[in-house]
């Protein structure tokens, strides 16, 4: 126990902080295969592979020994967007939602759904998923027969459960008369509402009492806002994003402590670098130079371990590694080296924490 699990490009790996051991070196660990998705559910933790060999798409689980890991299912298509929900794994693959028990014979489509289900959350008793391209929202309490469209018009990557209800960005009215904002909802029609207007996220992220998002702006690079639910308490933060695939960027390198953010932030001092927000213009800061200068240590992959946040970053070239912050910049140091001198870095990532390990 008490490790955080990770994929690097020789294998999958875990941690406690202060050594790392290799876990499984098998080849579709280890040749390019691209794991991730960790998603703890239980005492299990689900992950995906691709297998060079058979060309498939994998779903795998481990319980913490090489004798407990195990394929459960391949795919034509990558499964993503893993969610524990129910005592249960929630995924989509091709276009489909999908459930495992962690076993083959229970892995098993709950619903067809197109276009292609993504930014699957729970928010209480239910389970909400958006669709790719189409702009719908669906509601499901992980039956066949309990999924079902549940609202027009809502962005793919606005979904995220705060204050007891989930939180999302719809748009109402048409072409010139369309407007963009906030909405909220109980899991019904009646129980939906708007609560200000304010541009649509590439990602949103919910702290203990506050939303931080990151808005998509007409010829404006991304900001950094945040809400308290209120139409007065949404406002911007003081930081710019220079020009990125911003959904993926804010996705893997933005993660919640309490109403901290830890988030990889940009100035021209330092380039993208650590930085922190306590959801105040003033406690919005660069948290460590951890690549000194003006080069980027590109810190990514953020996750949380006994109080600390972990996340791979690089403090020079071919020197990416596993770092660790307590939220002060004394407290953000190297966790542990995984390079490899005069050749490339292991580039750690697909931080996850399984059983405080």
């Amino acid at each position: 126990k008490n490790h955080v699990y990770f994929a690097a490009e020789d294998g999958l790996w875990r941690t406690d902080g202060t050594a790392a051991e290799r876990f499984d070196e098998r080849p579709m660990f280890t040749s390019g295969g691209d794991s991730g998705f960790f998603t703890q559910v239980g005492d299990l933790l689900f992950y995906t592979a691709y297998d060079d060999s058979g060309g498939s798409y994998e779903l795998w689980r481990t319980d913490g020994l090489l004798a407990g890991t195990t394929m459960i299912g391949a795919f034509p298509n990558a499964p993503h967007d893993l969610l524990a929900y129910k005592s249960k794994l929630y995924f989509s693959t091709g276009e489909a939602l999908w459930d495992s028990d962690g076993t083959a014979a229970e892995t098993k489509k709950v619903k067809d759904i197109s276009p292609e289900p993504v930014s699957l959350t729970t928010a209480g008793e239910h389970l909400y998923l958006a669709t790719e391209y189409n702009y719908e929202l669906w509601l499901s309490d992980g039956t066949t027969a309990g999924t079902a469209l549940f609202m027009n018009d809502v962005f793919k990557a606005s979904l995220v459960y705060f204050d007891g209800k989930l939180h999302f960005w719809k748009q109402s009215g048409i072409e010139e008369e369309a407007t963009v904002g906030l909405w909220r909802t109980d899991g019904t029609v009646a129980g939906s509402e708007k609560i200000v207007d304010v541009a649509a996220p590439y990602h949103a992220i919910a702290a203990d009492s506050l939303i931080y998002f990151f808005p998509k702006l007409d010829e404006v690079p991304a900001e950094l806002w945040r809400s308290d639910g209120t139409a007065a308490g949404t406002f911007k933060l003081n930081v710019t994003f220079p020009p990125y695939d911003y959904e993926s960027f804010f996705k893997s390198s933005t993660l919640v402590k309490g109403d901290q953010l830890f988030f990889a932030g940009y100035d021209d001092e330092h380039s993208t670098e650590p930085w922190i927000s306590d959801g105040t213009v003033s406690g919005t800061k660069a948290l460590a130079d951890v690549y000194p200068g003006v080069l980027d240590s590109s810190p990514c992959c953020l996750n949380m371990l006994g109080g600390k946040v972990f996340f791979s970053a690089a403090a020079g070239p071919n020197q990416q590694a596993l770092w660790q912050s307590d939220g002060t910049a004394a407290g953000t140091k190297e966790a542990v080296g995984l390079s490899y001198p005069d050749v490339h870095s292991s580039e750690p990532g697909w931080l996850t924490a399984v059983n405080g390990r």
